[in-house]
């Protein structure tokens, strides 16, 4: 999915400018990498928590936010997995006016990340249609259709359970496993610049010199 945003008036920073930390590279981040379950009932504590630890995550990861300032009539397109969002409006005698419209490609899967549990192969499939032709577009992975039950339209719903071993499940674990490859990285990293530096050198010569001596 893509976002396109388009200004109705001039956005500067008095009204709100948006910012984009240039942070879709990054790992997905997941209900379960928080601890918590995926549900229909009250899904905006979910919400409140899982904003919270992104912004301290982009904060440890050192992002930084941007403020981009447009003209009327410009637009701009983001990735469904870039962090966005606007400052508050300054100037209260002004508005942010704006259109938006999020955009779906075709022979995706699309599913709602704060109703699921993907440890559990439990992943809550959206119901999409296409507003051309009012039908309704198939999940798709791979080439395998993985329809959600079309009776019940876009009322939220609890996820369904795939079984072991299904692309659906495959794919997490793979999604998972880059996740932790990424974490390794920067811990070793983060070892190296620390074995660089001279304080390792010398805390590692005053352990040596203490296991000399024989002192704990």
């Amino acid at each position: 999915m893509c976002g396109i945003w388009v200004a109705l008036e001039d956005i500067d920073a008095e009204n709100s400018p948006l910012h984009y930390p240039g942070s879709h590279k990054l790992p997905i981040i997941q209900l379960h990498d928080l601890g918590l379950t995926g549900t229909t009932v009250k899904p905006g504590i979910n919400y409140n928590k899982y904003t919270s630890f992104v912004a301290e995550w982009l904060q440890e990861q050192g992002f930084k936010k941007v403020d981009i300032s447009l003209s009327k009539g410009q637009a701009i397109v983001w990735s469904a997995n870039l962090f966005h969002g606007g400052n508050p409006i300054l100037d209260l005698s002004r508005t942010r006016h704006s259109q938006v419209t999020h955009y779906y490609f075709s022979d995706c899967l699309y599913y709602t990340p704060l109703f699921s549990n993907l440890p559990l192969g439990q992943i809550h499939l959206r119901t999409i249609k296409n507003i051309a032709t009012g039908e309704l577009v198939p999940n798709v992975y791979n080439g395998d259709i993985l329809n959600p039950d079309s009776s019940s339209g876009n009322a939220p719903r609890e996820p369904s359970s795939l079984a072991a071993g299904t692309p659906i499940e495959i794919a997490v674990l793979k999604q998972r496993l880059e996740k932790t490859e990424a974490e390794l990285r920067r811990s070793q990293d983060k070892i190296a610049a620390m074995e660089s530096s001279k304080l390792w050198k010398l805390r590692s010569q005053w352990f040596a010199l203490k296991q000399k001596l024989g002192w704990d």
